[in-house]
């Protein structure tokens, strides 16, 4: 008999009779619930016995107790089965092992039938102003976490827009900063830990007669690209202050302390040092580094990185002068300490040659002064490069470099990366052009041990000057590159508003 038959039952002997009435569980004695099981199947017809309940599965989509095979046995994918419940629904795969985030470690690990294999660039944004590189940085987001996040920041229709980049190969968009009056581009990063310092600049339109407005910003944010403050402080980019000269570029640095913000204006280069808080009144500079002439190359280069105590900052760029006689422009590669207090320290030329560029400084840790730095010599007679290196101290650079790395190719550009504490640069992106090519080529060094490997890149598209290298602390390489806006076919593409992917992440893993 049925619960629902007993409660009837029940019902009546207590409108009929004044007796005590009896309890369910008397009731199941006397009249027990006909159950079933595997060995004694009573259900009538239409019905399956699942969990010991007779359960009719007409309409179901599937007959309680069926399994089926499900997941895969590719790569380190492993199979398994699918049970149908009580609600006539395919459970979970058990004991599946599906397809995770590939990593670098020689395993399929995302299940496509390829061992460290990532499918084509990613797709980062439409929108991107190609006049503003995007900005890409590794986030170690605590101690114990050896994969961290990948950060970019992008400048799109005047706004800017952080993202990471999920296990899914999928953005995540965060935050977007905007102003209503001003166009927000140029955006740089630099993270120390789970804090991440972002800079940029503001321009404002002219009203009238006035000239552009250019303030450069700068906040904090965390790694999943939401801000750690309310605080957007502005940058004084010029000494006196003059707000219509241009900036074209920018760079930062952050240690456990402080914030260091370099500049490249239209006639000067500037430092900026802020705490971490941001606090306004704990601002120094701007500290003017050089003068500039405006026609010296676009790319010009600054690198900077934190002392080997993780309190100063380290500044390598090269330095352009005009020589009195004859107007001839001369450049120099120095190497640049400047305090938390915005004090500037040593100053060393490291050299003159005009064949000799990319400058980058690693700290000796421990030791605030001591460091290495390394550049990029061409042989001008041949299609050859070499990185050479100079130990510095607080006296001054060593006289004799050391070649650090020898290639067959004239590189025109270097980009060197060195996870914190690391002695030597582990991984360099090479921009590389021989004489007899059209165009240039990228190529991803890491130095082993034993040899260097490489990796040569082609991206679709073809990169402009602004593309990047950023290594997560699992290796995991990550090239982000702005592809050149091509031409609109047709007139009437420029009055709809022509749109080309422009920002673009390329993952790949070095052997």
């Amino acid at each position: 008999m049925s619960h629902a038959s007993k409660l009837l039952l029940l019902s009546c002997l207590t409108c009929a009779f004044a007796c005590t009435v009896p309890t369910i569980e008397e009731l199941d004695k006397e009249h027990p619930i006909e159950k079933c099981s595997a060995e004694h199947n009573t259900c009538a017809p239409g019905s399956v016995c699942f969990e010991d309940q007779c359960i009719p599965y007409e309409g179901l989509d599937c007959k309680p107790g069926d399994r089926r095979a499900c997941g895969s046995s590719v790569g380190e994918c492993r199979p398994g089965t699918e049970l149908c419940g009580a609600d006539g629904t395919f459970g979970a795969c058990q004991p599946e092992v599906g397809p995770v985030r590939e990593t670098c470690d020689g395993k399929d690990n995302d299940c496509d039938g390829s061992a460290d294999n990532w499918k084509g660039a990613l797709e980062l944004t439409r929108n991107h102003d190609n006049s503003a590189p995007a900005a890409a940085v590794a986030v170690r987001r605590s101690s114990d976490d050896t994969r961290g996040t990948l950060l970019t920041l992008t400048s799109e229709d005047g706004k800017l827009v952080t993202r990471t980049l999920g296990a899914d190969g999928t953005w995540m968009q965060a935050k977007t900063f905007a102003h209503p009056q001003m166009s927000f581009k140029m955006p740089v990063l630099a993270a120390h830990g789970d804090t991440v310092a972002a800079a940029w600049l503001g321009v404002k339109s002219p009203v009238g007669t006035e000239p552009f407005v250019h303030q450069v910003l700068l906040t904090l944010m965390d790694g999943s690209g939401f801000p750690i403050t309310t605080q957007v402080l502005d940058i004084p980019h010029v000494e006196p202050f003059d707000s219509s000269i241009p900036v074209q570029q920018l760079r930062v640095a952050i240690n456990k302390s402080h914030v260091l913000v370099l500049i490249l204006a239209a006639n000067k280069s500037f430092a900026v040092i802020v705490s971490r808080n941001l606090d306004a009144g704990s601002r120094k500079g701007p500290i003017a580094l050089g003068t500039v002439h405006p026609s010296w190359p676009e790319d010009r280069w600054f690198s900077a990185t934190v002392g080997g105590k993780g309190e100063e900052f380290l500044v390598a760029y090269e330095r352009y002068s005009m020589l009195p006689s004859g107007g001839v422009i001369t450049k120099s590669n120095y190497t640049l300490t400047i305090t938390n207090e915005g004090a500037l320290g040593l100053e060393h030329l490291i050299n003159n040659d005009p064949d000799v560029h990319s400058p980058f400084m690693l700290p000796l840790q421990g030791d605030p002064w001591e460091h290495t730095v390394y550049f990029v010599a061409a042989d001008t007679s041949s299609d050859s490069s070499w990185i050479a290196s100079l130990r510095c101290q607080e006296r001054g650079c060593a006289q004799q470099q050391q070649e650090f790395f020898s290639y067959g190719h004239r590189i025109r550009r270097m980009q060197l990366v060195a996870q914190p504490g690391a002695a030597i640069p582990e991984n360099a992106l090479l921009r590389w052009q021989d004489s007899n090519m059209r165009s240039h080529a990228l190529t991803a060094v890491t130095f082993a041990d034993k040899a260097p490997s490489y990796t040569e890149l082609q991206p679709p598209g073809q990169p402009t000057l602004s593309e990047s290298l950023i290594v997560m602390p699992d290796s995991i390489h990550h090239l982000l590159y702005n592809q050149d806006l091509p031409p609109p076919s047709t007139v009437s593409s420029l009055a709809v508003g022509f749109s080309v992917t422009e920002a673009h992440v390329l993952t790949f893993c070095n052997p």
